[in-house]
Order: C-alpha cells, then sequence, then structure tokens
C-alpha cells in the first residue's frame, strides 16, 4: 500500500496495482471497461476526499485559516467578535455651480455612479438607453451606488475651498496644526416666491436683516480634504500629489 497517495493519478495506480495482485488474469486496461470504469470512479472519491481532509486540517489552525467563517469561528472561541465586513468603498468628489440643499438635495435610491464613460459626447437620450441596457451595462460600465441614507447636500462654494493667509504670501501649516482659517463667500439671501410673505414682510415693523449668509454651511462630520498647491497662482505643478490629508 501506498500512504503517499493523495490525488487522482495516484489513486488511479495505486487500485490497479492491487487489483493486479489479486486478480492477475484481468489485464483490461481500455476507457470503455466496467472495470476501469470503476477504478476511475474510486480514484474521483479518493481525490475529493482526500483534498476534504486537506481543507479540514488546514482550517483547523488559525495561522493556517484560508477562509473568514473559519477565522470567525475561532475568534469566538476566545470570546471575541469578528466584524462581517463590508462592500469596498471610496469618496466621490462632486462638483457643482449650483447649491442644491432642502428639497432640492439628491436622494441616495435615485442616483449612481458609473466609471469608464467612453461615449462622452453622445446625447442624453442615447447615454440614458444605454444605461437601461443590461448587457451593455456589464460591458461598458461600473456602476456604484451611495451608502448614504439620508439625502446629499450639494453647495457649490465646498467645491475648493482656499485658506485665509493672514497677509502672509506662503501659506504652511505647521507641523501638529488642528486649525486653520477658511475664506468664506457672502452668500445671496433666499428670496421668497411667495406674495403673501412679502407683503407681511412689508407692512411687518422689524424686517428681516439683508446681511450676507454663511455660504460654506459647514457642520460636524463634514470631512475636508487638504491638497498640497503652490502660491499664489494655487496650481498643483509644484506640489507633491502623494501628499493628502483628510480629516473630519
Amino acid at each position: 500500500m501506498n500512504y503517499l497517495a493523495k490525488d487522482y493519478a495516484s489513486f488511479r495506480q495505486l487500485i490497479l496495482d492491487r487489483l493486479a495482485h489479486i486478480m492477475p488474469d484481468w489485464k483490461e486496461r481500455h476507457v470503455p471497461d466496467l472495470g476501469i470504469t470503476l477504478v476511475e470512479l474510486l480514484a474521483y472519491v479518493g481525490d475529493y476526499l482526500s483534498y476534504y481532509q486537506d481543507a479540514v486540517a488546514t482550517e483547523a489552525y488559525l495561522d493556517t485559516a484560508r477562509q473568514r467563517i473559519s477565522v470567525r469561528r475561532h475568534a469566538r472561541l476566545v470570546d471575541y467578535v469578528l466584524h462581517e465586513g463590508c462592500n469596498a468603498r471610496n469618496w466621490v468628489c462632486v462638483t457643482t455651480d449650483t447649491d442644491m440643499t432642502g428639497d432640492r438635495a439628491l436622494k441616495p435610491q435615485s442616483i449612481y455612479f458609473i466609471t469608464n464613460v467612453r461615449d462622452a459626447q453622445e446625447s442624453t437620450g442615447q447615454f440614458s438607453q444605454r444605461m437601461n441596457c443590461v448587457t451593455c451595462r456589464r460591458i461598458f460600465y461600473e456602476v456604484f451606488e451611495a451608502v448614504v441614507d439620508r439625502p446629499i447636500e450639494l453647495i457649490a462654494a465646498h467645491n475648493r475651498i482656499r485658506f485665509y493667509t493672514w497677509g502672509e504670501r506662503e501659506c504652511c501649516l505647521p507641523r501638529g496644526a488642528t486649525s486653520a482659517t477658511l475664506i468664506d463667500r457672502p452668500a445671496t439671501p433666499p428670496v421668497d416666491t411667495n406674495k403673501a410673505t412679502q407683503k407681511q414682510r412689508l407692512l411687518s415693523s422689524n424686517p428681516p436683516s439683508t446681511t450676507t449668509l454663511d455660504k460654506l454651511n459647514l457642520k460636524r462630520g463634514d470631512v475636508l480634504i487638504l491638497k498640497r498647491c503652490s502660491v499664489p497662482d494655487w496650481s498643483a505643478a509644484d506640489a507633491d500629489p502623494t501628499i493628502v490629508m483628510p480629516f473630519a
């Protein structure tokens, strides 16, 4: 008996050698023969069981486990709960020339992001028709969905926010800096199209203030990306593109 037999070919040869020892008169080796068919069937089953034994031995130890479910079960033995993980995700920068807030905010369920747009010059109707085609979508585009569950507000002033240098010609953040002054742009007060409300404001003794509003409208939880640019033309020719510092 050859105890080193672990695959289909070695199992097949082992069975044929055993049959030649106990059945010396049987010398048929053609594939259509019933005996050869049974030998190959047993060799296939042995190959499958051998692979199963190797897989069980591999997944039985944390250092050699290859499947996530095996690692999660090992972690549960020491009262550690392994996170189930999530799909791959990435940041998307959206540039806009119009503020889309409030009722005009984008609904995550009604938008999607695509990559590899080859025909950028085609009309909107042709592009929409191709996007609705499942076969075309698989060939030409990769579709991604937004992971947020709240309306997405877009503000034009957030496209590029510059630092206020306080008179310095070269704006440099020192190592360990935790704050900086940003340049805000004045916003136009909202226009109320309701004639009844406009008349009420005109008759009111305390009309609303017409001072400029906060255009940036930054709030807790917003993510700002710091990008190195050369001063004073704010071009990225002399900047190091590998240094990108995100902070919330």
